[in-house]
């Protein structure tokens, strides 16, 4: 009996044994690791997650740059052929213009006039 007495109170030691300590400390030291990891884990993230904001503020960036300066182009293009085409019709226009029959100005007119009534009169 004194054997299993023995073996009994060594399975159950008292909580100021060394052996409960030691147990102690390696909970401690234990838990401190995985606090440090998640920890770790956590700033990894957070780390992760403005590096990648960054990289996509600036691809968004870019990408705006981009289709301005292909905007500015086909408004520049766009521009170009309206020009262009205000030009011909100018062109035409003027070219239009100076074909057309001119009217006799005023003083033309009143000279005919005069013409065509003394020839009136001389023919009487």
């Amino acid at each position: 009996m004194e054997t299993s007495h023995t073996v009994h109170s060594m399975a159950q030691r008292p909580p100021d044994a060394p052996g409960s300590i030691q147990q102690r400390k390696y909970r401690s030291a234990l838990v401190a690791i995985a606090l440090l990891c998640v920890v770790a884990l956590v700033i990894s993230a957070l780390y992760e997650l403005h590096r990648s904001r960054r990289e996509v503020q600036e691809r968004a960036a870019n990408e705006i740059d981009v289709l301005a300066r292909v905007f500015a182009e086909q408004t520049r293009r766009s521009l170009q052929t309206v020009d262009i085409m205000l030009k011909k019709l100018q062109d035409v226009t003027a070219a239009q213009v100076q074909a057309a029959p001119t009217f006799p100005s005023q003083q033309e007119l009143n000279w005919m006039d005069r013409a065509s009534q003394n020839d009136g009169v001389g023919g009487n």
